[in-house]
């Protein structure tokens, strides 16, 4: 693992690239205070804090439905009457 200031990874960021798909861990500081980390992708998903509190999408809403085989049927009565 080796740190790298941010004006240093601007200017070889693909040479920090080539290290990380190497297998190295560079950590990218700002004033000298850790603020970012390019990793082998391999570990990225270690690394990822998991979200907590997400909420659901609608595909996710949608799944989680619990209609079983249940078909609804189509109200067809005619909607409200609205003017222009």
């Amino acid at each position: 693992m080796s740190n790298v200031s941010f004006q240093e990874a601007e200017s070889d960021l693909a040479t920090l690239v080539d290290r990380a798909a190497r297998g190295e861990v560079v950590t990218i500081t700002r004033d000298g205070a850790p603020v970012a980390a390019i990793v082998p992708i391999e570990s990225a998903g270690t690394t990822r804090a998991p979200r907590e509190n997400r909420k659901p999408g609608l595909v996710e809403l949608l799944m989680a439905f619990p209609a079983g085989d249940e078909v609804f049927e189509r109200n067809r009565s005619p909607s409200r009457d609205v003017d222009f």
